[in-house]
């Protein structure tokens, strides 16, 4: 790697990749499952769940940045 370099990723997080996730760790806490109780709890509607993003961070640190 170069002192300067910029390195980019576009990441998509889709229905399927929130339903792999569920169902994956068997997460079914209501603030990602279920609408109503998320607009009772301040949210637009149910919310994806954070810990994806460690997946895409994992998979940008290892696979695309040029060390391996």
């Amino acid at each position: 790697m170069v002192v300067g370099s910029k390195y980019k990723s576009t990441y998509l997080v889709s229905e399927d990749i929130f339903v792999s996730f569920r169902d994956t760790f068997k997460d079914l806490n209501l603030l990602h499952t279920n609408d109503s109780h998320a607009v009772k709890h301040g949210y637009k509607s149910k919310i994806m769940y954070g810990n994806i993003l460690n997946g895409y961070i994992s998979h940008f640190v290892g696979e695309l940045l040029p060390l391996k």
